[in-house]
């Protein structure tokens, strides 16, 4: 009897292990920052950034025509990092991780640059984007 139930149990435990386990790229999904953020400046949209749940992102920079970003973000905590994939130009094509902390509060982000060599990206970055959705 104490095997069978030790065996049924087992079985349980296999069954909603794979929903209930993440792989590491599930646990970099987005979901805190998930949406899309605006960043203005004197009351003009300046660039428009969308970060899926799937954990990639797509930046447009409004006010520079045609230069648009996308790639992978992955978040650990209050830290985000940001992996460009694939750009418009050399700048926001470089695949150079730009890490970040972040807080979120009242509808806004603010990101403190940890490590970028992408002085574009830490720049908008230091600015508050505000949520648009």
């Amino acid at each position: 009897m104490l095997t069978r139930l030790i065996a049924a149990a087992g079985l349980a435990l296999i069954a909603i292990l794979p929903s209930a386990c993440q792989s590491p790229r599930d646990a970099a999904r987005a979901e805190p920052l998930a949406g899309t953020w605006i960043l203005t400046q004197d009351g003009a949209e300046q660039a428009r950034l969308v970060i899926g749940a799937d954990g990639r992102f797509h930046v447009d920079l409004l006010r520079e025509s045609g230069i648009e970003a996308e790639g992978d973000v992955q978040i650990d905590g209050d830290r985000v990092t940001f992996i460009n994939t694939r750009g418009t130009d050399p700048i926001a094509s470089d695949p150079a991780p730009g890490t970040y902390t972040f807080v979120i509060a009242h509808n806004q982000v603010r990101f403190e640059r940890v490590a970028d060599s992408i002085s574009r990206r830490a720049r908008l970055l230091s600015r508050p984007w505000s949520r648009a959705d």
